[in-house]
């Protein structure tokens, strides 16, 4: 059972009955080793009660995922402990069957125990470093997404600012040329002149346009070719 805030998903409460500390201390063991736990604690109300209360606060994962998750982490070791005790145990048989109440059964034994419960920590370990390079990953994911988004709204508001500006300089120009038809006259190559200049002007402008615009996104591209390989 849950007890947890409706707003708030990283702090919850979490009742689990007909248990006791062997369960309770098992689950925050390996709460403690998950990166994104914050806080874990367990307590018993009472000892007649056969109820255990686990308190769970995460970094910003819903601590209900992560207590599934660490339960789930819980059940694979048990798992293991399980197939090993039983390979051991047939192990254990055997040996004593050739060989019975020999030092090399036990040396034996010894020996397939320790391997055995190196194998498991380092289960644990990879598991661990896994889940934490996934995290990291995930970072560096919104750290990209939200730097391509700046250099698009960047681009952007820069075109935005040059057409606006354009807009301006146009009539300016057909201005300049109209004072140009009253100024020389109205012969037709006056005319001719003055609306060749203007729109001279105009497509030069343009063409500076194109280039900024074309400069804007290539520097775009070098800026995400030059990002380091671990960002990309």
């Amino acid at each position: 059972m849950e007890h947890g805030s409706v707003t708030d998903s990283t702090a919850s409460s979490f009742s689990i009955m007909e248990e006791d500390h062997t369960l309770a201390n098992s689950v925050r063991f390996v709460l403690n080793q998950d990166p994104r736990v914050a806080f874990c604690g367990y307590s018993i109300p009472h000892p007649a009660d056969n109820k255990v209360n686990i308190r769970v606060q995460t970094t910003g994962d819903s601590a209900k995922d992560v207590l599934k998750d660490s339960l789930q982490d819980l059940m694979v070791m048990c798992q293991h402990m399980s197939e090993d005790n039983q390979q051991l145990n047939y192990l254990k048989n055997e040996m004593v069957k050739t060989k019975p109440h020999s030092k090399a059964v036990e040396e034996a034994l010894g020996f397939k125990t320790l391997k055995l419960q190196d194998t498991i920590e380092d289960n644990i370990i990879v598991r661990r470093k896994a889940r934490e390079k996934l995290f990291e990953y995930g970072q560096q994911m919104k750290f990209v997404e939200n730097f391509y988004h700046e250099q698009i709204e960047r681009i952007h508001k820069e075109t935005e600012e040059k057409e606006s500006e354009f807009e301006k300089l146009l009539p300016e120009e057909q201005a300049k040329a109209r004072q140009c038809d009253l100024d020389s006259g109205t012969t037709e190559d006056n005319k001719l002149r003055c609306t060749t200049n203007t729109w001279l002007g105009a497509i030069g402008y343009v063409t500076l346009l194109i280039i900024l615009v074309l400069s804007t996104h290539r520097n775009g591209y070098l800026l995400r070719n030059s990002m380091p390989l671990s960002l990309v």
